[in-house]
Protein backbone atom coordinates (compact mmCIF):
# COMPACT_ATOMS: atom_id res chain seq x y z
CA UNK A 1 0.00 0.00 0.00
CA UNK A 2 1.32 3.23 -1.12
CA UNK A 3 2.11 6.20 1.64
CA UNK A 4 -0.59 8.33 2.19
CA UNK A 5 2.19 11.21 0.97
CA UNK A 6 2.29 9.67 -2.17
CA UNK A 7 -1.75 8.94 -2.66
CA UNK A 8 -2.15 13.17 -1.92
CA UNK A 9 0.59 14.18 -4.13
CA UNK A 10 0.54 17.78 -5.33
CA UNK A 11 -0.46 16.63 -8.76
CA UNK A 12 -3.81 14.89 -7.10
CA UNK A 13 -4.22 17.78 -4.97
CA UNK A 14 -4.14 20.01 -7.34
CA UNK A 15 -6.72 17.84 -9.82
CA UNK A 16 -8.70 17.29 -6.67
CA UNK A 17 -9.07 21.08 -5.52
CA UNK A 18 -8.98 22.64 -8.87
CA UNK A 19 -5.73 25.61 -9.31
CA UNK A 20 -8.28 28.36 -7.17
CA UNK A 21 -8.88 25.92 -4.38
CA UNK A 22 -5.61 24.67 -4.43
CA UNK A 23 -4.21 28.16 -3.97
CA UNK A 24 -6.07 29.06 -0.83
CA UNK A 25 -5.07 26.23 0.72
CA UNK A 26 -1.51 26.34 -0.13
CA UNK A 27 -2.23 30.11 1.75
CA UNK A 28 -3.49 28.31 4.81
CA UNK A 29 -0.67 26.19 4.75
CA UNK A 30 2.43 28.19 4.67
CA UNK A 31 -0.19 30.80 7.41
CA UNK A 32 0.68 27.77 9.42
CA UNK A 33 -3.34 27.47 10.29
CA UNK A 34 -2.74 23.71 10.24
CA UNK A 35 -2.99 22.57 13.89
CA UNK A 36 -0.07 19.14 14.83
CA UNK A 37 -1.60 16.18 13.14
CA UNK A 38 -1.86 12.60 14.29
CA UNK A 39 -3.07 8.88 12.80
CA UNK A 40 -6.09 7.47 14.41
CA UNK A 41 -7.14 4.07 12.57
CA UNK A 42 -5.00 4.83 9.17
CA UNK A 43 -6.22 8.55 9.54
CA UNK A 44 -4.53 11.36 9.18
CA UNK A 45 -6.48 13.77 11.30
CA UNK A 46 -5.71 17.54 11.49
CA UNK A 47 -7.57 20.86 12.68
CA UNK A 48 -7.41 23.86 10.43
CA UNK A 49 -7.90 27.49 11.82
CA UNK A 50 -10.32 28.92 9.12
CA UNK A 51 -13.14 31.09 10.08
CA UNK A 52 -13.63 28.66 12.64
CA UNK A 53 -11.77 25.11 13.17
CA UNK A 54 -12.53 22.64 11.05
CA UNK A 55 -11.74 19.02 11.18
CA UNK A 56 -9.93 17.26 8.69
CA UNK A 57 -9.18 13.72 7.98
CA UNK A 58 -7.47 12.15 4.75
CA UNK A 59 -6.85 8.06 4.02
CA UNK A 60 -6.36 5.91 1.32
CA UNK A 61 -9.01 3.01 0.20
CA UNK A 62 -6.92 0.80 -2.21
CA UNK A 63 -4.57 3.51 -2.59
CA UNK A 64 -7.41 5.96 -4.24
CA UNK A 65 -7.42 9.46 -2.20
CA UNK A 66 -10.61 9.86 0.80
CA UNK A 67 -10.99 12.36 2.43
CA UNK A 68 -13.73 14.65 5.28
CA UNK A 69 -13.60 18.39 6.19
CA UNK A 70 -16.60 19.45 8.65
CA UNK A 71 -16.70 22.79 6.44
CA UNK A 72 -19.44 23.88 4.40
CA UNK A 73 -17.82 24.20 1.59
CA UNK A 74 -17.16 20.60 1.88
CA UNK A 75 -20.31 19.13 2.49
CA UNK A 76 -21.31 17.86 -1.28
CA UNK A 77 -17.95 15.76 -1.05
CA UNK A 78 -15.62 18.94 -2.61
CA UNK A 79 -11.61 19.16 -1.99
CA UNK A 80 -11.72 22.15 -0.36
CA UNK A 81 -9.17 24.65 1.05
CA UNK A 82 -8.70 22.73 4.55
CA UNK A 83 -7.71 19.59 2.87
CA UNK A 84 -5.23 21.24 0.72
CA UNK A 85 -3.20 22.76 3.34
CA UNK A 86 -3.41 18.97 5.70
CA UNK A 87 -2.54 17.00 2.39
CA UNK A 88 0.29 19.56 1.70
CA UNK A 89 1.44 18.77 5.16
CA UNK A 90 1.68 14.95 4.94
CA UNK A 91 5.07 14.52 3.37
CA UNK A 92 8.90 16.09 4.12
CA UNK A 93 8.44 17.91 0.50
CA UNK A 94 5.37 19.95 1.44
CA UNK A 95 7.68 23.44 1.03
CA UNK A 96 8.40 22.66 -2.06
CA UNK A 97 4.99 21.44 -3.11
CA UNK A 98 3.56 24.82 -1.42
CA UNK A 99 5.64 26.97 -3.13
CA UNK A 100 5.34 25.66 -6.57
CA UNK A 101 2.23 24.87 -8.86
CA UNK A 102 0.96 21.29 -9.13
CA UNK A 103 2.09 19.14 -12.19
CA UNK A 104 5.15 17.48 -13.39
CA UNK A 105 7.92 19.99 -14.65
CA UNK A 106 11.41 20.46 -15.51
CA UNK A 107 14.35 22.59 -14.50
CA UNK A 108 15.32 24.31 -18.21
CA UNK A 109 18.49 22.91 -18.97
CA UNK A 110 21.69 25.62 -19.33
CA UNK A 111 22.97 25.39 -23.12
CA UNK A 112 25.83 23.12 -23.17
CA UNK A 113 29.38 24.06 -22.09
CA UNK A 114 29.85 21.95 -18.87
CA UNK A 115 28.70 24.68 -16.00
CA UNK A 116 26.40 23.80 -13.39
CA UNK A 117 23.01 25.96 -13.13
CA UNK A 118 23.70 28.60 -11.09
CA UNK A 119 21.43 30.62 -8.98
CA UNK A 120 19.07 33.49 -11.13
CA UNK A 121 20.77 36.23 -9.43
CA UNK A 122 19.59 38.60 -11.82
CA UNK A 123 17.57 39.68 -14.97
CA UNK A 124 20.43 39.59 -17.23
CA UNK A 125 21.46 36.30 -16.17
CA UNK A 126 17.71 34.99 -16.24
CA UNK A 127 17.71 36.70 -19.93
CA UNK A 128 20.99 35.18 -21.07
CA UNK A 129 19.61 31.49 -20.09
CA UNK A 130 16.01 32.39 -22.04
CA UNK A 131 17.63 33.42 -24.65
CA UNK A 132 19.87 30.56 -25.52
CA UNK A 133 16.28 27.95 -25.46
CA UNK A 134 15.37 26.15 -28.08
CA UNK A 135 11.97 27.86 -29.43
CA UNK A 136 10.62 24.63 -28.62
CA UNK A 137 11.62 24.44 -25.12
CA UNK A 138 9.98 27.94 -24.43
CA UNK A 139 6.80 26.65 -25.61
CA UNK A 140 6.78 23.78 -23.68
CA UNK A 141 7.42 26.08 -20.20
CA UNK A 142 4.61 28.61 -21.40
CA UNK A 143 2.49 26.01 -22.50
CA UNK A 144 3.15 23.78 -18.69
CA UNK A 145 2.74 27.29 -17.07
CA UNK A 146 -0.41 28.51 -18.42
CA UNK A 147 -1.67 24.87 -17.14
CA UNK A 148 -1.54 26.19 -13.98
CA UNK A 149 -1.98 29.71 -14.06
CA UNK A 150 -5.34 30.89 -15.98
CA UNK A 151 -4.58 34.03 -16.11
CA UNK A 152 -1.77 33.58 -17.92
CA UNK A 153 -3.65 31.13 -20.43
CA UNK A 154 -6.14 33.59 -20.46
CA UNK A 155 -4.13 36.54 -21.48
CA UNK A 156 -2.33 34.51 -24.08
CA UNK A 157 -5.76 33.43 -25.58
CA UNK A 158 -6.96 37.21 -25.24
CA UNK A 159 -4.16 38.08 -27.69
CA UNK A 160 -3.87 35.44 -29.82
CA UNK A 161 -7.42 35.84 -30.60
CA UNK A 162 -7.25 39.63 -31.07
CA UNK A 163 -4.19 39.15 -33.68
CA UNK A 164 -6.58 36.61 -35.45
CA UNK A 165 -9.78 39.20 -35.42
CA UNK A 166 -12.06 36.93 -33.22
CA UNK A 167 -13.58 37.62 -30.16
CA UNK A 168 -13.06 36.18 -26.39
CA UNK A 169 -15.09 33.22 -24.80
CA UNK A 170 -17.55 36.59 -23.21
CA UNK A 171 -19.88 33.39 -21.76
CA UNK A 172 -16.82 31.61 -20.33
CA UNK A 173 -15.73 34.93 -18.96
CA UNK A 174 -19.22 36.01 -17.45
CA UNK A 175 -19.08 32.25 -15.71
CA UNK A 176 -15.80 32.83 -14.20
CA UNK A 177 -17.47 35.96 -12.94
CA UNK A 178 -20.08 34.34 -11.16
CA UNK A 179 -17.89 31.69 -9.56
CA UNK A 180 -15.53 34.91 -7.33
CA UNK A 181 -18.59 36.61 -6.16
CA UNK A 182 -20.22 33.15 -5.58
CA UNK A 183 -17.26 31.57 -4.15
CA UNK A 184 -18.41 29.10 -1.64
CA UNK A 185 -14.89 28.43 -0.07
CA UNK A 186 -15.43 32.02 2.07
CA UNK A 187 -18.45 31.43 3.09
CA UNK A 188 -20.77 29.85 5.76
CA UNK A 189 -24.10 29.30 5.61
CA UNK A 190 -24.38 31.69 2.33
CA UNK A 191 -22.63 34.72 3.98
CA UNK A 192 -19.15 36.19 3.67
CA UNK A 193 -18.44 36.84 7.23
CA UNK A 194 -15.71 39.46 8.19
CA UNK A 195 -13.08 37.33 8.89
CA UNK A 196 -13.32 35.73 5.36
CA UNK A 197 -14.14 38.59 3.74
CA UNK A 198 -10.88 39.79 2.51
CA UNK A 199 -9.52 36.48 0.99
CA UNK A 200 -13.00 36.34 -1.03
CA UNK A 201 -11.84 39.58 -2.52
CA UNK A 202 -8.71 38.52 -2.92
CA UNK A 203 -10.55 35.96 -4.69
CA UNK A 204 -12.40 39.10 -7.06
CA UNK A 205 -9.46 40.85 -7.58
CA UNK A 206 -7.72 37.87 -9.32
CA UNK A 207 -10.66 38.39 -12.02
CA UNK A 208 -10.63 42.12 -12.06
CA UNK A 209 -6.82 41.51 -13.07
CA UNK A 210 -7.78 39.04 -16.10
CA UNK A 211 -10.41 41.44 -17.56
CA UNK A 212 -7.46 44.72 -17.51
CA UNK A 213 -5.63 41.95 -19.34
CA UNK A 214 -8.18 40.78 -21.55
CA UNK A 215 -8.86 45.27 -22.03
CA UNK A 216 -5.02 45.71 -22.67
CA UNK A 217 -4.68 42.95 -24.91
CA UNK A 218 -7.05 44.71 -27.43
CA UNK A 219 -10.78 43.68 -26.61
CA UNK A 220 -12.43 46.53 -24.92
CA UNK A 221 -15.58 46.13 -25.96
CA UNK A 222 -15.68 42.67 -24.26
CA UNK A 223 -14.09 44.30 -21.12
CA UNK A 224 -16.25 46.75 -21.07
CA UNK A 225 -19.50 44.89 -20.97
CA UNK A 226 -17.63 42.06 -18.86
CA UNK A 227 -17.13 44.95 -15.89
CA UNK A 228 -20.73 46.14 -16.58
CA UNK A 229 -21.56 42.20 -15.33
CA UNK A 230 -19.09 42.18 -12.77
CA UNK A 231 -20.39 45.46 -11.57
CA UNK A 232 -23.99 44.30 -10.87
CA UNK A 233 -22.91 41.36 -9.37
CA UNK A 234 -20.73 43.55 -6.63
CA UNK A 235 -23.39 45.44 -6.10
CA UNK A 236 -25.71 42.04 -5.38
CA UNK A 237 -22.77 41.05 -3.13
CA UNK A 238 -23.73 43.85 -0.96
CA UNK A 239 -26.14 41.55 0.60
CA UNK A 240 -23.75 38.95 1.35
CA UNK A 241 -20.69 40.22 2.18
CA UNK A 242 -19.28 41.83 5.72
CA UNK A 243 -17.89 44.78 4.20
CA UNK A 244 -16.88 46.72 7.08
CA UNK A 245 -13.25 46.65 5.20
CA UNK A 246 -14.79 48.33 2.21
CA UNK A 247 -13.72 45.53 -0.16
CA UNK A 248 -16.67 46.27 -2.06
CA UNK A 249 -16.23 49.96 -2.21
CA UNK A 250 -12.70 49.61 -3.88
CA UNK A 251 -13.96 46.58 -6.24
CA UNK A 252 -16.01 49.10 -7.66
CA UNK A 253 -14.42 51.55 -7.94
CA UNK A 254 -11.91 49.06 -9.71
CA UNK A 255 -14.49 47.93 -12.14
CA UNK A 256 -15.71 51.29 -12.92
CA UNK A 257 -12.02 52.52 -14.07
CA UNK A 258 -11.27 49.47 -16.15
CA UNK A 259 -14.88 49.91 -17.76
CA UNK A 260 -14.13 53.77 -18.56
CA UNK A 261 -10.16 52.91 -19.37
CA UNK A 262 -11.92 50.34 -21.90
CA UNK A 263 -14.72 52.42 -23.48
CA UNK A 264 -12.14 55.47 -23.50
CA UNK A 265 -9.88 52.94 -25.67
CA UNK A 266 -12.58 51.40 -27.59
CA UNK A 267 -15.05 52.81 -30.46
CA UNK A 268 -18.38 51.88 -28.12
CA UNK A 269 -21.83 53.15 -29.79
CA UNK A 270 -22.38 56.72 -27.76
CA UNK A 271 -26.02 56.35 -27.36
CA UNK A 272 -25.96 52.60 -26.65
CA UNK A 273 -23.50 53.41 -24.10
CA UNK A 274 -25.33 56.22 -22.76
CA UNK A 275 -28.28 53.81 -21.64
CA UNK A 276 -26.07 51.23 -20.41
CA UNK A 277 -24.62 54.08 -18.21
CA UNK A 278 -27.94 55.59 -17.21
CA UNK A 279 -28.74 51.92 -15.93
CA UNK A 280 -25.84 51.26 -13.88
CA UNK A 281 -26.00 54.33 -12.32
CA UNK A 282 -29.77 54.26 -11.47
CA UNK A 283 -29.79 50.65 -10.40
CA UNK A 284 -26.46 50.32 -8.08
CA UNK A 285 -26.25 51.51 -4.32
CA UNK A 286 -22.31 51.11 -5.34
CA UNK A 287 -20.74 54.79 -6.37
CA UNK A 288 -18.45 53.59 -8.78
CA UNK A 289 -20.88 54.80 -11.63
CA UNK A 290 -21.90 58.19 -9.79
CA UNK A 291 -22.18 61.36 -11.62
CA UNK A 292 -21.32 58.71 -14.86
CA UNK A 293 -22.40 61.07 -17.75
CA UNK A 294 -19.01 63.74 -16.69
CA UNK A 295 -16.84 61.11 -16.29
CA UNK A 296 -17.76 59.79 -19.89
CA UNK A 297 -18.52 63.22 -21.43
CA UNK A 298 -15.44 63.03 -24.16
CA UNK A 299 -16.15 58.77 -24.96
CA UNK A 300 -20.01 59.74 -25.18
CA UNK A 301 -20.00 62.96 -27.43
CA UNK A 302 -22.57 65.60 -28.11
CA UNK A 303 -24.78 62.87 -29.53
CA UNK A 304 -24.87 60.36 -26.44
CA UNK A 305 -24.56 63.00 -23.75
CA UNK A 306 -27.65 63.99 -26.22
CA UNK A 307 -28.91 60.23 -25.68
CA UNK A 308 -27.96 60.36 -21.88
CA UNK A 309 -30.64 62.65 -21.09
CA UNK A 310 -33.38 61.19 -23.12
CA UNK A 311 -32.87 57.99 -21.27
CA UNK A 312 -32.77 59.50 -18.25
CA UNK A 313 -36.34 62.00 -18.85
CA UNK A 314 -38.86 59.45 -18.38
CA UNK A 315 -37.11 59.08 -14.56
CA UNK A 316 -36.89 63.09 -13.70
CA UNK A 317 -40.34 62.86 -14.63
CA UNK A 318 -41.42 59.83 -12.65
CA UNK A 319 -39.37 61.15 -9.27
CA UNK A 320 -40.89 64.97 -9.69
CA UNK A 321 -42.02 66.34 -6.33
CA UNK A 322 -41.23 62.63 -4.44
CA UNK A 323 -38.93 64.07 -2.07
CA UNK A 324 -40.03 64.43 1.26
CA UNK A 325 -40.41 68.23 2.95
CA UNK A 326 -36.49 67.59 3.69
CA UNK A 327 -35.94 67.60 0.22
CA UNK A 328 -34.54 63.67 0.53
CA UNK A 329 -35.45 60.75 -1.30
CA UNK A 330 -33.08 57.85 -1.83
CA UNK A 331 -34.45 56.91 -5.64
CA UNK A 332 -35.11 61.34 -6.13
CA UNK A 333 -31.51 61.59 -5.20
CA UNK A 334 -29.87 59.05 -7.60
CA UNK A 335 -31.39 60.44 -10.43
CA UNK A 336 -30.84 63.79 -9.56
CA UNK A 337 -27.39 62.47 -9.29
CA UNK A 338 -27.17 61.47 -12.64
CA UNK A 339 -28.60 64.81 -13.74
CA UNK A 340 -26.10 66.62 -12.07
CA UNK A 341 -23.48 64.57 -13.54
CA UNK A 342 -24.45 64.83 -16.96
CA UNK A 343 -25.14 68.76 -16.78
CA UNK A 344 -21.29 68.93 -15.70
CA UNK A 345 -20.89 66.86 -18.98
CA UNK A 346 -22.33 69.07 -21.02
CA UNK A 347 -19.52 71.86 -19.34
CA UNK A 348 -22.28 74.67 -18.95
CA UNK A 349 -23.02 76.51 -16.21
CA UNK A 350 -26.32 77.52 -16.75
CA UNK A 351 -27.50 73.64 -17.83
CA UNK A 352 -25.83 72.37 -14.03
CA UNK A 353 -27.90 75.22 -12.47
CA UNK A 354 -31.25 74.18 -14.01
CA UNK A 355 -30.26 70.62 -12.68
CA UNK A 356 -29.37 71.68 -9.47
CA UNK A 357 -32.83 73.93 -9.19
CA UNK A 358 -35.25 71.11 -10.07
CA UNK A 359 -35.40 70.31 -6.46
CA UNK A 360 -34.46 71.84 -3.39
CA UNK A 361 -30.87 72.51 -3.29
CA UNK A 362 -28.91 70.92 -0.62
CA UNK A 363 -25.36 71.61 1.16
CA UNK A 364 -22.89 71.22 -1.55
CA UNK A 365 -24.77 72.17 -4.56
CA UNK A 366 -24.35 75.90 -4.44
CA UNK A 367 -20.60 76.10 -4.42
CA UNK A 368 -20.69 73.64 -6.90
CA UNK A 369 -22.66 76.07 -9.25
CA UNK A 370 -20.38 78.94 -7.95
CA UNK A 371 -16.91 76.74 -8.98
CA UNK A 372 -18.67 75.51 -12.36
CA UNK A 373 -19.41 79.61 -13.25
CA UNK A 374 -15.96 80.64 -11.62
CA UNK A 375 -14.50 78.27 -14.38
CA UNK A 376 -16.26 79.32 -16.95
CA UNK A 377 -15.06 82.59 -16.33
CA UNK A 378 -18.30 84.58 -14.91
CA UNK A 379 -16.40 85.22 -11.55
CA UNK A 380 -19.13 87.75 -10.41
CA UNK A 381 -22.10 85.49 -10.79
CA UNK A 382 -19.97 82.57 -8.85
CA UNK A 383 -19.66 85.10 -6.16
CA UNK A 384 -23.14 86.48 -6.38
CA UNK A 385 -24.16 82.60 -6.11
CA UNK A 386 -21.89 82.25 -3.22
CA UNK A 387 -23.18 85.15 -0.93
CA UNK A 388 -26.87 83.93 -1.80
CA UNK A 389 -26.03 80.29 -0.22
CA UNK A 390 -24.17 82.47 2.66
CA UNK A 391 -27.25 84.12 3.21
CA UNK A 392 -29.43 80.81 3.08
CA UNK A 393 -27.09 79.22 5.46
CA UNK A 394 -27.23 82.35 7.70
CA UNK A 395 -28.72 80.01 11.34
CA UNK A 396 -26.89 77.06 10.19
CA UNK A 397 -22.99 78.58 9.13
CA UNK A 398 -21.32 75.40 9.84
CA UNK A 399 -22.44 74.03 7.28
CA UNK A 400 -21.37 76.50 4.91
CA UNK A 401 -17.46 76.43 5.34
CA UNK A 402 -16.62 75.41 1.71
CA UNK A 403 -19.09 78.41 0.51
CA UNK A 404 -17.20 80.70 2.80
CA UNK A 405 -13.74 79.41 2.07
CA UNK A 406 -14.25 79.93 -1.50
CA UNK A 407 -15.74 83.71 -1.73
CA UNK A 408 -13.38 84.88 0.94
CA UNK A 409 -10.34 83.52 -1.63
CA UNK A 410 -12.42 85.17 -4.34
CA UNK A 411 -12.54 88.46 -2.56
CA UNK A 412 -8.75 88.62 -1.57
CA UNK A 413 -8.29 87.96 -5.22
CA UNK A 414 -9.57 91.45 -5.84
CA UNK A 415 -7.61 93.10 -2.75
CA UNK A 416 -10.68 93.07 -0.30
CA UNK A 417 -9.15 91.58 2.85
CA UNK A 418 -11.35 93.19 4.98
CA UNK A 419 -14.73 91.76 3.63
CA UNK A 420 -12.89 88.39 3.36
CA UNK A 421 -11.81 88.71 7.25
CA UNK A 422 -15.76 89.68 7.92
CA UNK A 423 -17.19 86.24 6.34
CA UNK A 424 -15.44 84.64 9.14
CA UNK A 425 -16.68 87.09 11.88
CA UNK A 426 -20.44 86.86 10.72
CA UNK A 427 -19.79 83.26 10.93
CA UNK A 428 -18.60 83.15 14.70
CA UNK A 429 -21.32 85.64 15.94
CA UNK A 430 -23.82 83.06 14.32
CA UNK A 431 -22.38 80.19 15.92
CA UNK A 432 -19.72 80.93 18.14
CA UNK A 433 -17.60 77.90 19.17
CA UNK A 434 -14.00 77.36 19.66
CA UNK A 435 -13.33 76.07 16.13
CA UNK A 436 -15.17 78.99 14.59
CA UNK A 437 -12.84 81.58 17.23
CA UNK A 438 -9.33 79.62 16.08
CA UNK A 439 -10.29 79.84 12.41
CA UNK A 440 -11.23 83.70 12.30
CA UNK A 441 -8.18 84.32 14.04
CA UNK A 442 -6.12 82.50 11.45
CA UNK A 443 -8.27 84.70 8.95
Amino acid sequence: MKPLAEVFDAATVQRLAGPWVYQRGVSYRRDRRVEPAEVRDGRFAATVRGTMPYSVELWADRNRPRWSCACPAAEDGSFCKHCVAVALSLGPDDARAAAAPAGPGRSPDWPEGGRSAPALDGDDELACFVNGLAPERLVEIVLDRAGSDWRMRERLLAEARAAQGTAPDVAGWRRRIDSAFADRDYMSQGFVVYQEASGWAEGVYDVIDGLEDLCDAGHHDAAARLAEHAHRRADKAVEYVDDSDGWLTEISTRLSDLHLRACEAGAPDPAELAGRLVELELTSELDGFHRSAAAYAEVLGEAGLAAFRECLEPHLGRTAGKADPDGWSSEVFTVRQAMVGWAFGTGDPDVLIEAHSRERMLDGDVLEIAQALDRAGRAEEAMAWARRGLADRASCSWQAGGLRDFLARKLRDRGREQDAVELFWEAFVSAPSLSAYRRLLDE
